[in-house]
């Protein structure tokens, strides 16, 4: 039964093309197009309704998340009545109203604008391919920044009409994508009867890779904002976003495999952060190292979202990762304000977090890199086996004699990152009988821990 609905949620997948690979990117720099809104129209007074952004972000989130939890199949729909809302108040921002309308106006078009952000993860999560993600997100950053830039470099030279054109153009692009998208497909997810047991490990390396891509992104954005090169890390960004495609594309690398390097660079970044409050110079080098590891954690987070969705269907999974973004941009508004006059914590603040999720990271990555091998594209019975195999000649030669099969089984759970209550549950063992086989096993492959049997498994899963 599970197999039969993992293989059709498989043929449900959605392979966009170029077209609406474009749409999809062009909406990210929505919502930062609305801030441009003061500068052409004069109107400073949406200045004051900007002091609300973070109402506006929970408000939209929040009901983002409890659509995505009670009307999953109506997702599609919500967010083209979004879409509409946003294309009407962005009209009506150009239009010679009383200050009141355009206000309210104004807060519309935030508020819709990041609803429909919330649910194009969804979209993505549940609709994607892996490799139509990883595509998909690789042109977020690059047209998404790019368009950002020319905004950031022109927009006070830029003339109200060209700039209506643009922003309304943006919106409509928006609408062909979503209403290119079948509103009657969806992923049927998967019951208690499917017998569909998640391991943990794949499961919290997913959502913490998640959080660290907010927090990398979020924090970076506001130091260079802050520090006045946000063109410095948006052109990090893209540069960087580039090169893990190609080793994507050309090289069969999966953002995980290089997620060890980029994570750490990331981390290396804020403290040399902290190091630019006594020398200036250092803070190009600082943003240039935290923009390389945004790329590679945004992808992951997104790569990961869709494995999980595909090997163990559930409604929760987008709505737990646009939960963690949520909170993410709570505690960066709740760190600007708290130490707001002290930029010496506020940096310090922002090493500390990075420093915690990059080392629960690496304790994780194992089991992510053995999960999602390089190799992405599979035969259709590949596909259809839900547990990823460890054979046998994946072990040692001198015990392959020695290792029964219900060993064999129980090595193919632990590098798959079942815990012992989940793996006697599979098994339909006791946890006592669990913890047998496992020290058995270790014994005959002469290894002490999971991550020596994780090390032994990539080893031989690459020959």
């Amino acid at each position: 039964m599970k197999n039969n609905i993992i293989s059709e949620n498989r043929l449900l997948q959605l392979d966009p093309s170029w077209l609406l690979r474009i749409c999809f990117a062009l909406q990210s720099p929505t919502t930062s197009i609305t801030y441009f809104f003061m500068l052409p129209t004069g109107n400073t007074f949406l200045r004051v309704a900007d002091n609300y952004m973070l109402l506006y972000l929970l408000l939209a989130y929040t009901f983002a998340i409890a659509f995505m939890i009670l009307l999953p199949r109506s997702v599609l729909w919500v967010a083209r009545i979004a879409i509409i809302v946003a294309l009407l108040t962005t009209v009506i921002m150009f239009l010679p109203l009383n200050e009141g309308v355009i206000v309210v106006a104004y807060c519309l078009l935030i508020c819709s604008s990041n609803f429909i952000i919330a649910l194009q993860a969804c979209i993505l999560i549940n609709l994607f391919s892996k490799e139509a993600a990883i595509r998909s997100i690789c042109l977020v950053y690059l047209l998404s920044l790019g368009i950002s830039l020319f905004l950031d470099l022109n927009i006070a030279t830029m003339s109200l009409p060209l700039f209506r054109v643009f922003a309304i153009s943006i919106i409509l692009c928006w609408l062909y994508f979503h209403w290119s998208i079948p509103a009657n497909i969806w992923p049927t997810y998967a019951r208690k009867k499917d017998r569909l047991v998640p391991p943990h490990m794949i499961f919290a390396g997913i959502y913490l890779i998640v959080g660290l891509g907010c927090v990398l992104t979020l924090f970076g954005v506001s130091v260079a904002v802050h520090l006045e090169i946000l063109a410095v890390l948006f052109i990090s960004i893209m540069l960087t976003s580039v090169v893990l495609y190609a080793l994507w594309r050309h090289g069969g690398i999966n953002p995980f495999r290089t997620g060890a390097v980029v994570v750490s660079m990331g981390t290396l970044g804020f403290a040399v952060l902290i190091m630019s409050i006594y020398i200036p110079v250092l803070s190009i080098p600082a943003c240039i190292l935290i923009g390389a590891s945004i790329p590679s954690t945004g992808i992951g987070a997104y790569f990961g979202g869709v494995f999980l969705m595909e090997r163990y269907p559930s409604r929760f999974i987008a709505p737990i990762i646009v939960t963690i973004a949520l909170l993410s941009l709570v505690a960066n508004y709740l760190i600007a304000e708290l130490f707001a006059d002290n930029v010496h914590l506020i940096y310090a603040t922002y090493l500390f977090i990075a420093a915690i999720l990059a080392t629960a990271y690496f304790a994780l990555l194992p089991y992510l890199v053995y999960a999602m091998p390089d190799k992405l594209v599979a035969t259709h019975e590949e596909e259809a086996e839900t547990k990823l195999t460890l054979k046998p000649d994946n072990f040692m030669t001198y015990a392959l004699d020695k290792i029964t099969g219900q060993e064999m089984r129980l090595a193919e759970l632990i590098v798959q990152g079942y815990s012992t209550a989940e793996m006697a549950n599979i098994m339909k063992l006791a946890e006592s009988t669990i913890k047998s086989y496992r020290k058995s096993l270790y014994s005959k492959l002469d290894i002490h821990s999971r991550w020596d049997l994780l090390r032994l498994a990539e080893r031989y899963q690459a020959k």
